[in-house]
């Protein structure tokens, strides 16, 4: 059970060169709750840092390869562990200016963000294609229902050939409305397979007609459109293959990467870092060459605030407790 614990306000006054000193050593150890200052003392917010824009955007870029890399992890982790937020094993961590850390990070992070773009790039672009060679392979399917090889619907110099889907009622009306040869087979309960073969010379009124009556039209890809049947499937049979070949070896590169995943967390967790602390700027106020900084500390951790914010300062402080 939870009991509430005796507060108490802590207001700092810094000189500005050690207000990051100092944030950063409350952070650590996580004691104060800190509040704005600046309606209060009738004084200004301590403005953004000026590497706020490049924290943010390499967070956002650092993330989406994580992103990239869980897809490709083991699915038979526990459910929980899935959904829980990752974390980097504890690493010792050597001080750096902002300025060196965000350059080793992109000097680091560039190479692997590239690569893993450019798998990801081609492995949507499989996923597409093989997402074709299914439809493909299912018009195929229709042809072999009716025994009708693609190349028997293209190169007729006066004839027109058109192969589609259509309902028994809107069939018998578009029947009715054109003088041409139909043929038909049944394809389910609701949907029959239809054939029509026209005078060229009426292709404008047949395409008008079928229009009016939600013909489903089937085209047959370029690339097939000369080929028998068997010809045809094995040709799908084949591209499948191929494709499924490259994106297993597209998957086993993107393994490879995700090597450094824990890399990558850590820089994630230190990206989050600087980012909370850019934010906590927004609770600070700042005179000429001074920050005022003011938050809640539980009554037990007084002493070891005061000891921080001293040593983060070198004593170049005025601390009050209330």
């Amino acid at each position: 059970m939870f009991k509430p614990v005796r507060m108490k306000k802590v207001t700092a006054i810094l000189l500005e060169d050690s207000k990051e000193a100092v944030l950063r050593e409350l952070k650590e150890y996580g004691i104060i709750q800190l509040k704005q200052v600046q309606e209060e003392l009738g004084i200004s917010a301590v403005p953004f840092s000026k590497y706020r824009s490049r924290v943010l955007e390499l967070l956002s870029r650092v993330e989406s390869i994580l992103e990239t890399f869980s897809l490709i992890e083991d699915k038979k982790k526990p459910f929980l562990t899935s959904i829980t937020e990752e974390e980097a094993e504890k690493k010792p961590v050597f001080e750096k200016s902002i300025e060196e850390f965000l350059k080793e990070t992109e000097e680091f992070f560039l190479p692997i963000e590239n690569e893993v773009k450019k798998i990801s790039s081609r492995l949507d672009e499989i996923k597409k294609e093989k997402e074709e060679l299914k439809n493909i392979n299912e018009i195929l399917s229709l042809l072999k229902h009716i025994g009708i090889d693609p190349k028997s619907l293209t190169g007729y110099k006066k004839t027109g050939v058109i192969l589609g889907l259509a309902s028994q009622k809107e069939f018998e009306e578009i029947k009715s409305e054109l003088e041409c040869f139909i043929y038909t087979k049944e394809l389910d309960k609701k949907r029959l397979i239809v054939l029509l073969v026209y005078d060229k010379e009426i292709e404008n009124e047949v395409t008008r007609i079928l229009r009016l009556h939600r013909f489903e039209e089937i085209s047959i890809p370029g690339e097939y459109s000369s080929l028998s049947l068997e010809e045809a499937f094995e040709k799908v049979e084949t591209s499948l293959t191929e494709l499924e070949k490259e994106e297993k070896e597209l998957i086993q590169k993107l393994i490879k990467l995700s090597e450094n995943k824990e890399e990558l967390l850590r820089i994630r967790e230190l990206l989050l870092i600087e980012k909370t602390l850019d934010e906590a700027n927004l609770n600070i106020g700042k005179t000429k060459k001074t920050c005022i900084l003011s938050g809640w500390i539980p009554e037990y951790e007084v002493e070891k605030a005061k000891e921080i914010i001293a040593r983060a300062s070198q004593n170049l402080c005025i601390i009050s407790i209330e």
